[in-house]
């Protein structure tokens, strides 16, 4: 993410001082990726708001990718309803305006999963994983359909559903794999961590966590890597 925030500065200024709006639009959401990535949560949370003015006269779908970078840096920062009010505005309006983009609705239907999740309004993230479900036959970007695979796991999880969360996250890691896109695959380790250490499989829960840890750790993502580590934590001690 450091190297890449490198790369997005000088691209960013450069469509800026050229007038090129959707590429500058583009450079700043890389940027929000990467402060997201490190933990620089009021920075991407800017970034992505910057986004937004620039695509202001844009069709909402164009404006979805930088909704959907802000809710997460709210969630993240633990704003939790905030965030839920983003992406509930946006799909609303989506739906209202006839806008029926099934790829930003399936970006932000699967954005919607997390701080439903963590707020505990377990049916309304089963609800938009559901949603979400039903629109992936429509989708053609491989990269969102693995990440509505693994939200769709965090409600199954909630339901006590492992063997089908397995499956979904199974669907994720393999379309990541094939991406290459190493932060998201490793997400996929951290679940499985969880998903194991719901079951009791703490041998296989610390295999997966540590996977996750080291790959987020090679790839600089601070925020991330301390979360997984209070996870490991957990399963070693409940480990003995």
């Amino acid at each position: 993410a450091e190297d890449a925030r490198a790369l997005f500065r000088p691209l960013r200024a450069e469509a800026a001082a050229l007038a090129l709006v959707p590429e500058e639009a583009a450079a700043l959401l890389g940027l929000g990726d990467c402060a997201l990535e490190t933990g620089h949560l009021t920075d991407a949370r800017d970034h992505f708001a910057d986004a937004e003015r620039l695509l202001a006269d844009e069709p909402l779908p164009r404006r979805a990718p930088a909704i959907r970078g802000r809710a997460t840096a709210h969630l993240l920062a633990g704003e939790l309803r905030y965030a839920c009010y983003l992406l509930e505005t946006a799909i609303d309006e989506l739906n209202a305006g006839g806008l029926h983009d099934p790829d930003a609705l399936l970006l932000l239907y699967t954005a919607s999963i997390a701080p439903y999740m963590d707020m505990g309004a377990h049916a309304r993230a089963a609800h938009a994983a559901e949603l979400a479900l039903a629109l992936a036959p429509r989708v053609r970007d491989p990269a969102l359909v693995a990440g509505m695979h693994r939200g769709v796991a965090r409600t199954l999880l909630a339901e006590g559903r492992t063997a089908e969360a397995d499956a979904s996250l199974a669907k994720a890691r393999e379309l990541y794999q094939q991406l290459q896109i190493r932060t998201d695959l490793a997400h996929c380790h951290w679940m499985l961590g969880y998903v194991h250490a719901q079951d009791g499989d703490l041998e296989r829960a610390e295999r997966e966590l540590r996977t996750a840890r080291s790959m987020l750790a090679s790839k600089r993502a601070a925020l991330f890597v301390v979360q997984v580590e209070v996870e490991l934590a957990d399963v070693l001690r409940r480990r003995g």
